[in-house]
Formats: structure tokens, C-alpha cells, sequence
């Protein structure tokens, strides 16, 4: 019961904290037992975003050094989590036999465990080589049960529209299940090389569900192509498919012509740094007032978590999850006070529809801060916003000029100059 509250607590918070989560790929498995392996590009809004996926209860495993305090062991393992004795972790007495005896012990009993092959918290767009724990521990429950368990191993890629997380989209692409049986043979004339195979399988699957980068140093400009194609209303936010030919382009494109791929990056990051868009909507002119209450209302929480979320997180790809955590503590306790100060003034009755209608208006002005803050620039420079908008379009407009060049070269360029279609 205190997992299955926590995980609809989860997945509620989650949809009030990114614009649009979009599961796309096969149906999750939700019967019968399931190693859920995903990528890794966000330490702790990873798993959230699984658990809130699944509608099963999970158990995950996590690295032992969040066990070290009691209170947190006894925390932590009410809430699913299994601890890993990394390597780098681990003192010479510590094996991870008890890991493997409860995973085996989880998937006899028809569970899902969710694992991170990478084994590391991976900043940016990059899949890592895997580790073979996963492989490893389904053979293992396999053999110990004479192949009759049926395990699967699903993988899961996640994708970030950007790290900073809050008001964006993520896409949670779920791949076929691999039926870990169909490597039995393998396994049993040569178990190393199966779980090597297995493991490679698992690694090119999840390449294939997110979107991979080999060379990190291009994911800064890669990042920047992407958000100014979705601001211009060009593709979603989650439209994984295109962020992949984006980079694609980007890979084959910055080799040849490096000065222009950084003069690309500097003017996106100017185009980027100011609040533009096409023409607002319809309705928002309709809606300014409740707009406008609602950031009037949410000003002092939004503030406190913007600037507790950029002291605490190391990074940019870290603080995502750093707003997450510190934005639902400080606006539950904004909530709290305006409870406080609503039963004080003598409400009464009409405090829980006041704090929710406060809700409300909270989300909604939240979904419309960037078009807000469009208005408000068009109000004061008008004539800017207008030449901002044309130094967009020309953009846009010359990043698919090069695109084109190269697919026409013939280097390389298979999809490339379909950049956006």
C-alpha cells in the first residue's frame, strides 16, 4: 500500500513538473517476472520516471553507498530499492552474492527489477558500455529455476528534451522484451560469450530507443539545433526521431565545416537566451488575467526554487532533478502557509477548493510562462522581437541549407538532408 501511494504520489508530481511525458515503443510488460534495464542520463529522475511507466510494483537497484545510514536503509528498502556493490564502492568483504540471491529471489516470485547497465548516472546524450550485471542475473534465476521462470529483459530509453527539466518534454521509449531463454543454448555451451551477446543485444537496443551521441564534445550544439527546431513550432519537444537526425546531421556536418558549426552554436545560444516565439495564440489574451494570477500567486516559490535548485546542482545535466526535489518541498510548503494564512483569515470550508483553484491557476500559468514572457518582451520592444523572430527563420533556414549541401555530397549523408520532415 505505502508503494503503490508512492508511486501515484510520483507520477502525479511528474506530470505537474514536465509539459508533456510521451511513453512511446511496445506496451511495458506487466505480468510475469521482468528485468526493466534502462539508460542513464539523470540520476534520480530515471527511476521516477520507470516507476511512474509500469503499472506493476518495481524494485530497483541502486549503489550501496545511499544504505550507509540506518534510517536511510530502512528507507530506501521500504521503497523497493536493492543496494549494488559498485567496485569503486565496495571494501574487500563486500560481494554482491545477497544482490544477486534477492534479484533471483524477486523473479522466482514473478517480480520486475529495474536495473541501470551503464552503471553510472551518464550526463548528456551518450549510452556508455554496458555492464553485464543485467545479463548475468538473468541467467543466474534461469538456471537456478531449470529455465521454467520465462524472464524478460525490456530495455528503456529516456530522452530529455533538455536537462534543465522543468516546463519540458521527455519521451520514455519502451523496446520489445528479449526472452533471455532464447539465448539458452549459448548459455550452456559457452555462458560467457552469452552474456556477452545478451549484453550487447541490450546495448545496441538501448542505443536504438534513445538518442546516442558518440562524440560528446558535438552534444552542446546538437542541444541547441534541437530547442530552436522546437520553439519555432518546426517539431515536438519529444519528437525523438528527429532529435536523432539532428544529430546525425550534426555528426556528419561539424567535421567538414568546424568554424561554421561554431558560429551555428553561438548564434543559437543568443537566439536562446531571449524569450521569442511566432504569434501567441488565440486564447492567451483571453487568459492573461488567470495568467497573471497565477505567476503572481507561485512568485516566491518559483524564485526560492530557481535559486536553492542553481546553488545545489553541480551542473547544467544535474539540475534538472535538483529543481525537481527542491521545487516540491518548497511549493508543499507554500501550500502549507497558504492553508495557514486562509484558515487564519476565517475560510474555512472554502480553503481546500481556494488552494486548489490556487493549484490550478499554478500549473496553468506554469505551461504559459514562456509565452508570458514572449508578451512581455513584445511589449516593451516590440521591434525586436519581430528581427529576433527573422534571425530564427534564417537560421533555421541555413542549418537545413547545410544539411542539404552534405546529402547532396553524398558524404555520409543518408537521411541528412531530411533533417526536419
Amino acid at each position: 500500500m505505502f508503494f503503490a501511494l508512492g508511486q501515484r504520489s510520483i507520477a502525479f508530481l511528474l506530470s505537474i513538473y514536465f509539459k508533456k511525458i510521451e511513453i512511446q515503443g511496445v506496451k511495458p510488460v506487466e505480468e510475469g517476472p521482468l528485468i526493466i534495464a534502462g539508460n542513464h542520463p539523470n540520476m534520480a529522475l530515471d527511476p521516477l520516471l520507470i516507476l511512474a511507466s509500469y503499472p506493476r510494483s518495481l524494485h530497483f537497484l541502486a549503489k550501496s553507498t545511499l544504505f550507509s545510514n540506518p534510517v536511510a536503509n530502512w528507507f530506501l528498502r521500504a521503497c523497493h530499492l536493492i543496494p549494488v556493490y559498485r567496485r569503486t564502492d565496495r571494501s574487500p568483504d563486500q560481494t554482491n552474492d545477497k544482490t544477486f540471491d534477492e534479484v533471483q529471489r524477486l523473479l522466482s516470485n514473478r517480480q520486475a527489477v529495474t536495473i541501470f547497465p551503464e552503471g553510472t548516472s551518464v550526463e548528456g546524450r551518450t549510452v556508455l558500455r554496458l555492464k553485464t550485471g543485467a545479463a548475468r542475473m538473468a541467467f543466474l534465476s534461469e538456471e537456478r529455476n531449470n529455465w521454467s521462470l520465462g524472464v524478460k529483459i525490456q530495455p528503456v530509453g529516456i530522452t530529455y528534451a533538455h536537462f534543465l527539466g522543468w516546463n519540458s518534454g521527455v519521451a520514455i521509449a519502451v523496446g520489445e522484451p528479449i526472452v533471455v531463454d532464447s539465448f539458452r543454448e549459448l548459455y550452456e555451451r559457452d555462458p560467457i560469450k552469452a552474456v556477452h551477446r545478451l549484453t550487447e543485444s541490450l546495448e545496441l537496443a538501448l542505443k536504438h530507443l534513445s538518442v546516442h551521441v558518440d562524440q560528446s564534445h558535438l552534444a552542446p550544439l546538437i542541444n541547441a539545433i534541437h530547442q530552436i527546431f522546437t520553439r519555432s513550432g518546426r517539431i515536438s519537444e519529444v519528437d525523438t526521431a528527429s532529435l536523432s537526425r539532428i544529430a546525425h546531421a550534426v555528426a556528419t556536418l561539424a567535421p567538414l565545416y568546424p568554424e561554421k558549426a561554431s558560429e551555428f552554436l553561438s548564434r543559437a545560444r543568443m537566439l536562446l537566451s531571449v524569450p521569442i516565439s511566432g504569434e501567441l495564440p488565440r486564447w492567451f489574451l483571453l487568459a492573461l488575467p488567470a495568467i497573471a494570477l497565477g505567476n503572481l500567486i507561485h512568485i516566491i516559490p518559483y524564485q526560492v526554487t530557481a535559486h536553492l535548485a542553481g546553488s545545489l546542482s553541480p551542473d547544467e545535466h544535474q539540475r534538472g532533478m535538483y529543481t525537481f526535489f527542491v521545487g516540491t518541498g518548497v511549493f508543499f510548503a507554500w501550500y502549507a502557509l497558504l492553508m495557514i494564512v486562509l484558515l487564519v483569515i476565517g475560510a474555512g470550508f472554502w480553503t481546500a477548493f481556494l488552494l486548489a483553484g490556487a493549484g490550478a491557476l499554478g500549473v496553468f500559468a506554469g505551461r504559459a510562462l514562456p509565452l508570458w514572457r514572449v508578451f512581455l518582451l513584445s511589449l516593451v520592444l516590440p521591434s525586436s522581437v519581430r528581427a529576433l523572430n527573422v534571425l530564427q527563420d534564417e537560421l533555421i533556414d541555413e542549418l537545413l541549407e547545410y544539411a542539404e549541401r552534405v546529402g547532396e555530397a553524398g558524404t555520409n549523408g543518408d537521411g541528412v538532408g531530411e533533417l526536419i520532415h
